[in-house]
């Protein structure tokens, strides 16, 4: 009969419980809990790790707390991404609420991509400052990041996503931002079931319903896009003029543009060939893109860098920021500079496949959403395809249409004669002339015709002034 092993117990050690599991290998791992069902719990995840023959990554869900998983999400998923620093800056909020270290993308001279710890030492830090602005805004919704990042994987419910989500529509952050919180999240822990062997563990953010965010509608006049220019080209960073052109003149992403390096710019073609969010892409220039980038390849020389931008997207957030509340725009973001071009190339009815490759989309479909036409570019285009045609308008009645339906039948019965007392009406007609009859009591009642001491007149009301016919 085969040997059956019990499942082990946790014992009580003064005020602690300790849990002992002797795993595959003969190795017998140990640790201490405060109460007896978390020892328990403990022990179940080591025996489904031995019996699985996989060894579950960090310490298991129940031992993790959300803020550690996000880490080491961070590490090995986010670092992979296009958008990493924009996720990274999700992560981040998580790591600082949790007490951890904040991380940071770096390249070296190779031109590899590192994760490392950002030094936020110093209080005057510019992330220091944006945390600090940032966290006095929306408190409450401080609070409910700072409650999840110190929770275990394991313990956290879809009440709590359920109550986050709410807390951050009340303090006003939009549908698309909480989304990419959910987004965060719900990768987190599928990618925590697959591939770290956390198997037991729940999605908590299944189920939780957000609605999409609203399309951006942006629209700037030719006097504000140059004074943004000027006020840009005032500013303290040498290199955020030039990247508002670009964003205008390219309609590049934010994140591509940092990325640019001139060995991506054939100057002479006017192309870009590069790697954007929608993959591999060769973008055309515009002219004045051209002469920007020619520009700044002469004034930026002895930088000694590779990078078309070589600037931080912090810097390059705080120079926008400044400038654009001295324009007197203060709702306009960064990204809103993408809608311009496509605008403008769609009011001169430019080809919406010309648009796609514009913006480097792989369909038209994930263009539109960066057209931003207003209601009288489509009265011009409705104008042009569909001028006032006379013809049409001279059938049209001119005189007051203030008549119903027994109105109408009266005039149409009375066209034809029916009711005349000089006309010998046939059998036939009989039916006719009662319903001429019920017509004529009808608009009597409604005030639309007078009858007369003589029967065989009726005032019929058309219009302003009644019209006498003669039956």
């Amino acid at each position: 009969m085969a040997r059956t092993h019990k499942r082990p117990r946790p014992r009580k050690r003064g005020k602690t419980w300790l849990a002992q599991v002797t795993m595959a290998d003969g190795k017998r791992l140990s640790a201490t809990f405060d109460t007896f069902r978390e020892a328990d719990d403990w022990i179940g995840d080591k025996l489904r790790e031995r019996d699985s023959g996989r060894v579950a990554a960090l310490d298991g869900p129940r031992r993790t707390t959300l803020a550690a998983a996000l880490a080491f999400y961070a590490q090995t998923i986010t670092v992979r991404k296009k958008g990493a620093e924009r996720e990274l800056g999700r992560i981040n909020r998580y790591l600082r609420a949790a007490g951890l270290a904040p991380l940071a993308l770096r390249t070296d001279d190779m031109g590899h991509t590192h994760l490392v710890s950002a030094d936020e030492s110093s209080a005057d830090h510019p992330f220091q400052r944006r945390v600090r602005a940032l966290n006095a805004q929306r408190p409450r919704t401080l609070a409910c990041i700072e409650a999840l990042a110190n929770k275990p994987c394991s313990d956290i419910q879809p009440s709590d996503i359920d109550h986050f989500v709410s807390v951050m529509a009340m303090e006003k952050l939009g549908n698309a931002s909480i989304r990419l919180e959910l987004a965060l999240l719900s990768h987190l822990f599928n990618v925590a079931r697959t591939k770290w062997s956390w198997s037991d563990l729940k999605n908590p953010t299944d189920n939780v319903v957000v609605q999409p965010g609203g399309l951006r509608f942006v629209q700037i006049k030719e006097s504000e896009y140059l004074r943004i220019v000027e006020l840009a080209q005032q500013a303290d960073n040498p290199y955020l003029a030039a990247a508002v052109v670009l964003a205008l003149e390219t309609a590049l992403r934010k994140s591509t543009m940092r990325q640019l390096t001139w060995d991506q710019i054939d100057l002479e073609t006017r192309v870009f060939y590069g790697d954007t969010k929608g993959g591999e892409a060769a973008i055309p220039l515009s002219q004045t893109a051209v002469e920007t980038l020619s520009l700044l390849k002469r004034t930026s020389g002895a930088s000694g860098s590779d990078r078309v931008l070589p600037v931080s997207e912090s810097a390059l957030h705080q120079a926008w920021k400044r400038v654009r509340d001295k324009a007197g725009l203060p709702q306009l973001q960064f990204r809103d500079l993408r809608h311009v071009l496509p605008t403008l190339l769609a009011r001169n009815k430019v080809n919406q496949h010309i648009i796609q490759q514009v913006l480097g989309h792989r369909t038209s479909f994930m263009a539109k959403h960066y057209v931003n036409l207003v209601k009288d570019d489509a009265l011009k285009a409705l104008d042009e395809v569909r001028p006032l045609d006379k013809n049409v308008m001279a059938l049209l009645p001119s005189t007051p249409l203030q008549m119903d339906v027994g109105q109408r039948r009266v005039r149409r019965l009375n066209a034809r004669g029916v009711g005349s007392s000089h006309s010998t009406a046939a059998p036939s007609d009989a039916a006719a002339q009662a319903e001429a009859g019920q017509a004529q009591e009808r608009a009597a009642q409604r005030g639309l015709v007078t009858p007369t001491p003589d029967s065989n007149v009726v005032h019929v009301a058309f219009g302003a002034s009644p019209s006498r016919k003669r039956v």
